[in-house]
């Protein structure tokens, strides 16, 4: 598979050079890297099928991109379009952890998630004095107040991994939506899948 897009300045749009790497999602070994041109942002790389692969974007004074590719029902040569977008350390600014997971209906992370909250941690180790907010979401399926209630202890359990990381957890604030903020359809799972997510917002330094 031909992946390629751009990698853009989440704020202004305006493109940003720097490596992209590929890494197996199982497991975390890396499968390819590749780089963005300067003058447009612009980047490819081609990939084995049937596989799932994480993505990662990284360049010193933003937090880096941590996307998920998952390739496993692709049965011939396709081309797939992905940009990628940078987001400025700076307060006010939100980012959605997309390979941060859960098992279904619980509070646990699945393993997988481990190398972009490690990234998280460390993000927050070199700026000290960062503040962040922890912002759980999930779906509309299902009772409401226990959809709260998970989104709350999702929180917490990324919470907990950030201090077992050496992060203050003075440093972490956090709070449960529910399925109050969706920003995808609720009436198809291809759509609402994107509502179950993990984010946060830089608060200040």
């Amino acid at each position: 598979v031909l992946v390629y897009g751009k990698v853009l300045n989440s704020k202004t749009l305006q493109p940003v050079s720097t490596g992209i790497t590929y890494h197996q999602f199982q497991g975390d070994q890396e499968i390819g890297i590749a780089s963005s041109n300067p003058i447009d942002g612009y980047y490819e790389n081609v990939l084995p099928i049937n596989q799932i692969y994480s993505i990662f974007a990284e360049k010193p004074g933003y937090y880096s991109v941590h996307d998920r590719l998952d390739m496993t029902s692709v049965d011939g040569y396709n081309e797939i379009e992905r940009d990628l977008y940078l987001t400025p350390i700076e307060s006010g600014q939100q980012v959605t952890m997309n390979n941060v997971l859960f098992y279904q209906s619980k509070a646990q992370l699945i393993p997988t998630s481990y190398p972009e909250l490690d990234k998280l941690a460390a993000m927050m180790q070199e700026n000290p004095t960062i503040t962040i907010q922890l912002e759980g979401h999930t779906d509309n399926v299902g009772d409401r107040f226990k959809n709260l209630r998970l989104s709350q202890d999702r929180v917490a359990s990324v919470r907990n991994y950030l201090i077992d990381k050496g992060v203050d957890g003075n440093r972490i604030m956090g709070k449960g939506y529910g399925g109050t903020k969706p920003i995808a359809d609720n009436s198809k799972e291809i759509t609402r899948r994107l509502n179950r997510r993990v984010e946060f917002v830089i608060l200040g330094f």
